[in-house]
């Protein structure tokens, strides 16, 4: 309890308001429901702030999608105006988004991970459509008709993605039955959010934010040492996995911005098959970190709950590069718990 109160205390003296420090606290997972009984009161006020913390940034965190929401919901001329309108707020938004270093971070991680680089006037158009996707203006990539996905084709490298697998099965019903509405809008994030019990949504935050921290970090390390054959060896992983889009992308999660947790979470809540994913591309290369081919696959997670058990979750989330490690810990943990349950329900 005291631990709980002292992390609390050092987010919110950070001028950081109450929700976001519950987000760094939900973060670094300062409190794991496996700990307590499910009656425990701090457990409970805890999920509850969690849960308001998740509602007001999926209310309030991102502005150019609500302002065109805003737009298409309450219009004040004729439908085709206010359609016009929106795709202009798009456009505007999506200028201020694609920086120069922007452009430049598609090209070096292009070459880094075998992808064919997008030009400027693609990389504005695939986020104009990603915001217009989000207020039901334009049908997602994801829900083509003719079922073509990019993760169940051959790469244009001629390799086949390792996790192609798991992509080629259906989404579990759970899944599907979480939204009906477009996962990144205001109403689809409420509906996945809403459809999570606390464990799930804790599963989601460490395998999500694990891969994405991680995914990001060997990215910028490689593209510091071009010469580091181990760290190339883990981009090449990446790469060949449906997750290789986060090589290209800006950082999704970071310690700095609590926040970034939330759309983390629920892109990776929403589909199983994106977890599964992440969980295998952990496992593999913690058993790649331990340089052992005779290591069974259950030692990573092992390691990494024992680790996770002798720290103090608090003090370590004070420290510099703790909430780092600590969702590294729990991704490992967490990761090693669904793919034996996924084992267990394709036998």
């Amino acid at each position: 309890m005291i631990d709980y109160v002292e992390a609390l205390e050092s987010q919110t003296s950070r001028g950081r308001s109450m929700h976001r420090a519950i987000l760094a606290l939900f973060m670094a997972g300062a409190l794991q429901p496996t700990d307590y009984p499910v009656n425990d009161p701090l457990m409970k006020t805890y999920k509850a702030a969690v849960r308001a913390a998740f509602q007001k940034e999926i209310d309030e965190g991102d502005q150019a999608r609500d302002q065109i929401s805003s737009i298409v919901e309450n219009p004040t001329n004729n439908p085709e105006d206010a359609a016009d309108d929106a795709f202009a707020q798009a456009a505007a938004a999506v200028k201020h988004r694609l920086s120069r270093n922007r452009v430049h971070l598609e090209h070096l991680t292009a070459h880094l991970g075998g992808f064919k680089p997008r030009n400027r006037d693609e990389l504005r158009s695939e986020h104009e459509q990603a915001l217009l996707s989000a207020v039901g203006l334009r049908p997602p990539e994801w829900d083509r008709s003719d079922g073509e996905r990019d993760f169940e084709e051959i790469w244009h490298n001629g390799h086949v993605p390792l996790d192609a697998r798991i992509f080629a099965q259906r989404p579990c019903d759970t899944c599907a039955s979480r939204t009906t509405s477009m996962p990144t809008s205001r109403v689809g994030q409420r509906e996945i959010l809403n459809s999570a019990c606390f464990c799930q949504l804790n599963r989601a935050r460490a395998i999500g934010g694990a891969v994405s921290m991680l995914i990001a970090n060997v990215r910028d390390l490689v593209l510091q040492n071009p010469d580091d054959q181990f760290l190339q060896s883990i981009v090449n992983i990446c790469s060949n996995t449906a997750l290789r889009f986060l090589l290209r992308e800006p950082r999704k999660v970071a310690p700095s911005r609590p926040e970034s947790i939330v759309p983390s979470t629920l892109f990776f809540l929403h589909d199983c098959r994106w977890l599964r994913s992440g969980a295998a591309l952990l496992t593999q290369i913690a058993l790649l970190r331990l340089s052992d081919a005779n290591v069974h696959a259950s030692i990573p997670a092992f390691v990494a709950r024992a680790m996770s058990e002798a720290m103090r979750r608090g003090r370590l989330l004070r420290s510099d590069g703790g909430v780092e490690l600590l969702l590294a810990l729990d991704g490992t943990v967490h990761a090693a718990e669904l793919l034996k349950l996924s084992e267990q329900h394709h036998r």
